[in-house]
């Protein structure tokens, strides 16, 4: 993995995109970049600067430390799927996910 590479978490890249309900053209737009970057980064093929890492974290509308590798502070312990979904609603599923309770889901909480 190249010193580029390590700056950013590619999963941490493409959750928070999804939660922003942002496609990737959408944050390519706003970042400046083109929507195959964005593609690259979120696939962990192509490494980034501190820059761009910044330009993504505005956009997203969260610190740089939230796009790059380990833990961030507080976050849950619990690895989930960057592409979990809740089975009914479609937005992304996290542990603290409550858009309507389980009973409400049919019983299913998440397809994790």
């Amino acid at each position: 993995m190249s010193d580029s590479q390590a700056l950013l978490d590619p999963d941490k890249l493409r959750l928070k995109r999804i939660r922003a309900r942002m496609t990737r053209s959408a944050l390519a737009r706003r970042a400046g970049l083109h929507h195959t970057h964005i593609s690259l980064l979120e696939r962990g093929k192509r490494g980034t600067t501190p820059e761009t890492l910044g330009v993504l974290a505005d956009v997203l509308g969260c610190d740089i430390t939230d796009l790059m590798p380990g833990e961030a502070p507080g976050a849950c312990a619990r690895t989930v799927r960057p592409d979990a979904v809740c089975a009914q609603c479609d937005m992304p599923w996290s542990p603290e996910h409550a858009c309507k309770s389980a009973a409400e889901h049919g019983g299913r909480a998440a397809a994790a």
